[in-house]
């Protein structure tokens, strides 16, 4: 299980970084890490039945309040 916990760790991180980038960190080539910490909760938040409006909410709550981010 801590296999399958780690690579899914690490695809959600993949992803935040290659498809969602919201400060454009990898257009710059800037640190693959840089949304990491954000990647637990994403998980969690699918695990516990997330729908797809309330992921939606999580990463702008991320991007607003965490990176300080508008979106106008």
């Amino acid at each position: 299980m801590a296999k399958l916990d780690a690579r899914l760790y690490r695809a959600v991180c993949d992803l935040l970084f290659d498809e969602l980038d919201p400060i454009g960190v990898n257009d710059l080539g800037g640190p693959r890490d840089e949304y990491d910490s954000y990647a637990a909760g994403l998980i969690r938040l699918i695990l516990d039945g997330g729908d797809v409006n309330r992921v939606a909410q999580y990463l702008d709550q991320v991007a607003r309040v965490s990176m300080g981010l508008s979106h106008g």
